[in-house]
Parts: structure tokens; C-alpha cells; sequence
């Protein structure tokens, strides 16, 4: 993709033709495996980029045991445990598949209970302020999103029209 005498990695950013960065917070890294040589065969990879640039240079033709010897970050037992599984029956990885969607959709009840939480303290914190009879467990419970919003705009606009 880019000239030969570029390494494997190489960083773009947003610059001027002068020279001036627009921004650090965007760029792009371009990878380039065929570049890539991992040095001796007996030589420890220290380097993380350069560990996961052997393990996807190497991984094809290679047991993890002799991948395993080069790598020093414990994260690769799980990695290529991972790989092999998938590999090997395509029964385990729909269940592997299945077990990660389960722990997303699990992430995701949580954020999702966390921010309800956020906003139903919200709601009681306004009541306060407003001097308003605090609502039961039952009560907030028993509340929807599109309620807990509605009430939240609401009670705002009251405390502002107070104030």
C-alpha cells in the first residue's frame, strides 16, 4: 500500500502543508503485515504492537506453544486459546459468539439500570428542592423512560420559574 522503504507502522494526522496539526486526537495507523519481520526466533517480543503484528504475521502454520514462546503479555494464552477454539468447530464458535453477545447485552442492562438510577436520583433531588413529597419505591418503579424524562423537564421548568 505505501512505498517499500516506509516501516510497517505508520502514523497520519491532520496537518497543514506547513507542518501545523489540526488535531492529535485523530489519526490514522496504517499496519502493514508482509513489511513486518519479527527479528530471531529465539528472541523474546517485548514490544505490544510488535507482539500482536506476530501473532497475526504467524498465527496461520504455527501451534500456540511456539507462537507462546515468543510472546511475553499473559493476554495471549487467552488470544490464541480463543483462536484455536474458533478454529477447530464451528459449533464453539457460535457459542463463543452467543457468550460474548450475552456479556454485551448484560453491559448494557447495566448502563441502561445505572442511567435510569442517575435520573430517578434526579427526580428526587428536584422534589427536594421543590419542597415536594418524596415518591415511594413502588412509585419510581412503576415509572417508564418516556415519564421519567417528561418529569424530569418538568420539574426543572418549575424550579426555574422559581427561581
Amino acid at each position: 500500500m505505501l512505498p517499500q522503504n516506509l516501516p510497517y507502522h505508520n502514523e497520519f494526522r491532520l496537518r497543514t502543508t506547513v507542518g501545523h496539526e489540526l488535531t492529535n486526537l485523530y489519526q490514522i495507523n496504517v499496519l502493514e503485515l508482509p513489511k513486518f519481520a519479527p527479528g530471531r526466533d529465539n528472541e523474546l517480543i517485548e514490544d505490544s504492537l510488535e507482539q500482536w503484528m506476530y501473532i497475526f504475521r504467524r498465527a496461520h502454520g504455527s501451534t500456540p506453544r511456539e507462537l507462546l514462546k515468543r510472546l511475553t503479555d499473559p493476554i495471549f494464552e487467552e488470544v490464541l486459546e480463543i483462536l484455536q477454539m474458533i478454529h477447530r468447530n464451528p459449533d464453539e464458535r457460535v457459542r463463543y459468539q452467543s457468550r460474548l453477545k450475552a456479556e454485551h447485552d448484560r453491559i448494557t442492562e447495566i448502563q441502561a439500570a445505572e442511567e435510569r438510577g442517575v435520573m430517578l436520583g434526579t427526580i428526587r433531588t428536584l422534589q427536594s428542592l421543590l419542597l415536594f413529597p418524596q415518591m415511594t419505591k413502588d412509585e419510581y418503579a412503576n415509572l417508564d423512560q418516556a415519564t421519567i424524562e417528561v418529569l424530569i423537564a418538568q420539574l426543572q421548568a418549575l424550579l426555574r420559574s422559581r427561581s
